[in-house]
């Protein structure tokens, strides 16, 4: 199974970026979804927009608890949830208590 990934948008021209922030302090985004394509989609729609946040990925519902569940892990400011996913879907993710 593969495992959570975690990587920080660069910008590729020289515009301005920005940080999403909670609190002053920036945030995670969880990006949630079985398609690696459609992760990739995302992660380029928020590149494109400038925003240099970290983005960790989950391929299910339970590999997104497994990463909220770990003590070192940041709380991510936005969660980008798929709802259809094999395994645990995102309705029981929800559920299971997010």
């Amino acid at each position: 199974m593969p495992t959570l990934s975690q990587r920080t948008p660069t910008n590729q021209t020289s515009s301005k970026s920005f940080t999403l922030t909670r609190d002053e302090q920036p945030i995670t985004i969880l990006l949630v979804d079985d398609d690696p394509d459609c992760r990739m989609l995302i992660r380029d729609a928020i590149t494109s927009c400038k925003v240099s946040n970290s983005i960790v990925e989950a391929e299910n519902g339970k590999e997104a608890l497994e990463f909220l569940k770990r003590p070192e892990s940041p709380r991510p400011g936005i969660i980008f949830l798929d709802i259809e996913m094999p395994g645990m879907d995102g309705q029981t993710a929800l559920r299971a208590g997010w």
